[in-house]
């Protein structure tokens, strides 16, 4: 699972899905207002920003998305990021994105 969102929010969900781990998330890492960070303060690594969605996904083939509170500036922000991801899904494979993921070590 990918979270999306400032380091604050991301933090504290990932908090309460470690706490649960019934539930059976992993989270894999962060796209952040501010990708120059290798990781948050609660130590997960930063992926990069929220353009990198659609090359996160295909990178570390994370099962699902949570954007937190305040991850995008409104709602027709996400509807806009939602069409285009459509439009980037059914392009061809050759135009897929570049991503390189940092790892904790």
């Amino acid at each position: 699972m990918l979270l999306v969102g400032d380091h604050q929010h991301v933090d504290e969900i990932a908090t309460v899905l470690q706490r649960a781990t019934y539930l059976g998330y992993h989270v894999i890492g962060v796209l952040s207002p501010t990708p120059a960070d290798e990781q948050t303060p609660g130590g997960l690594p930063v992926l990069g920003s929220l353009d990198d969605i659609l090359p996160a996904l295909q990178v570390t083939a994370a099962q699902a998305v949570i954007f937190t509170d305040g991850a995008l500036p409104s709602g027709s922000a996400f509807n806009r990021l939602a069409a285009s991801s459509r439009t980037r899904t059914l392009s061809s494979s050759s135009s897929r994105g570049s991503l390189t993921c940092r790892r904790r070590g």
